[in-house]
């Protein structure tokens, strides 16, 4: 009897394990030499057609067991489906930890997908080096110590089902080969005092006008506001001039 028992509760247990290993294959899309081996689902449920979907305004995916270097880690590249279309944008949030510090406000990043993607099913690529609280640099030594989690927060609207699949890690020399995905744009909060460096502020200027080139060729509603803007900043200065030049007069 004793003996029953026991294969019946090993059988079980090889079934579950068996399982939770497909589950987990089906939704980030392993394989044996993935560098994270354990995947927990924190307020979110799968329905019947395999989506996951929010319990409350916490859902979040945390990927444990990790040991990247942040090279290892410069981009983030997977694929989500919505189960049903959004009908405005999505705000997800993605943080890191390390050995010393958890999940905190420092070591966290923030992205949106548009309802317009989220028609379909798409590949994106988050350039995590982009990000100074990521990257550091040689004067802050904390930001470059090796990552051993990663978590996805859902957006905070309890309605949204989606599926997150093809998870993976990409280093610096292999962001320019990924031509049939979605470039994602990270913001992170700076504090004002680390402008004091050269080596945020070029980076972010750079950016920044990166990303703005691209909203002038795509939009055309922000070239014009874009023009509008440096019209009225060339106004103001000009007006400042002549001022001062009245003011030397008198």
């Amino acid at each position: 009897m004793m003996l029953r028992t026991f294969k019946y509760t090993l059988t079980r247990t090889l079934v579950s394990v068996i399982a939770n290993f497909f589950f987990v294959c089906n939704a980030f899309a392993l394989v044996p030499n993935e560098i994270f081996s354990d995947v927990q689902l924190r307020n979110l449920v799968e329905n019947e057609r395999g989506f996951l979907e929010n319990t409350s305004s916490d859902g979040h995916i945390i990927l444990s067991n990790m040991m990247l270097t942040r090279e290892q880690m410069c981009g983030v590249i997977f694929s989500i489906e919505f189960e049903n279309t959004p009908l405005k944008p999505s705000l997800f949030d993605v943080y890191w930890r390390t050995s010393k510090h958890g999940f905190r406000e420092g070591q966290k990043a923030t992205f949106i997908i548009s309802h317009q993607s989220a028609v379909q099913k798409n590949q994106y690529l988050l350039p995590m080096c982009k990000l100074y609280g990521f990257s550091g640099n040689v004067n802050s030594p904390e930001k470059q110590a090796n990552v051993t989690g990663f978590r996805i927060d859902y957006p905070a609207n309890k309605d949204l089902s989606l599926k997150i699949t093809d998870l993976a890690f990409t280093d610096s020399t292999s962001l320019s080969d990924n031509h049939n995905t979605i470039i994602l744009e990270p913001y992170e909060r700076v504090s004002a005092k680390s402008f004091a460096s050269f080596d945020v502020v070029i980076p972010k200027l750079i950016f920044a006008f990166e990303e703005g080139l691209k909203r002038m060729t795509a939009d055309k509603l922000f070239l014009v506001f874009w023009l509008f803007l440096i019209f009225v900043l060339k106004c103001l200065v000009l007006l400042s001039f002549m001022r001062q030049l009245k003011s030397n007069d008198k």
